[in-house]
């Protein structure tokens, strides 16, 4: 029926809405004050987060020793204020904080360090060059959030299931609109005891 064809768009609407907007938060703006980061390297294993693990970024006044921040290392950046202009190049970073300072511009500052490496990064991180506090995501949502941000799962998450319940919904349009169509047809079609009673 016409209702059930809705319902089944709303869903797709619905489902396509949750995966794009699990995509876009991977970026690096995030989206609607939603941000996650994927940790890429091997630097943090002894915290349990791994290649591939995707962390919930969140932005707060302060940072202190024991967080694990997201930042921008743009090592000949930091004697400056943040501009996102020169930090676009520049990778993102997943460290702990092992200890914090304040710079010569009374900026709050931090010493991060993977905590599987056997050196601290060896530079303080201004408070502005920080995107946020990293909180692991629940382990039943880490592997789903990740696999959705990648290539192959914008494909055959977003991409094909909408491709091929679009084409779906288009062809039960087609057949309710047919089908209104003859039952107009047959409503509107005279009768024989209509024709004979005329002559």
């Amino acid at each position: 029926s016409e209702m059930c064809i809705r319902d089944r768009f709303a869903l797709v609407l619905l489902f396509s809405l949750f995966m794009t907007v699990s995509t876009l938060a991977q970026r690096e703006n995030g989206v609607a004050g939603l941000r996650f980061g994927v940790i890429r390297s091997k630097s943090m294993e002894a915290s349990e987060l791994y290649v591939g693990d995707v962390v919930f970024v969140n932005r707060e006044d302060q940072y202190d020793v024991g967080d694990v921040i997201v930042f921008y290392r743009a090592v000949a950046q930091y004697k400056n204020a943040f501009s996102a202009e020169l930090v676009k190049d520049c990778p993102v970073w997943v460290h702990e904080v092992v200890a914090v300072s304040t710079d010569a511009e009374g900026r709050r500052t931090y010493l991060t360090k993977g905590t599987s490496n056997v050196f601290d990064d060896g530079y303080y991180v201004p408070q502005d060059f920080v995107l946020g506090k990293a909180t692991p995501l629940p382990a039943f949502l880490n592997k789903t959030v990740g696999f959705v941000g990648s290539k192959a799962g914008i494909i055959s998450l977003i991409i094909c299931p909408c491709a091929a319940m679009t084409i779906y919904l288009v062809w039960e349009l087609v057949i309710l609109f047919t089908a209104r169509d003859a039952a107009c047809l047959l409503y509107t079609s005279p009768s024989p005891r209509d024709s004979t009673s005329s002559r």
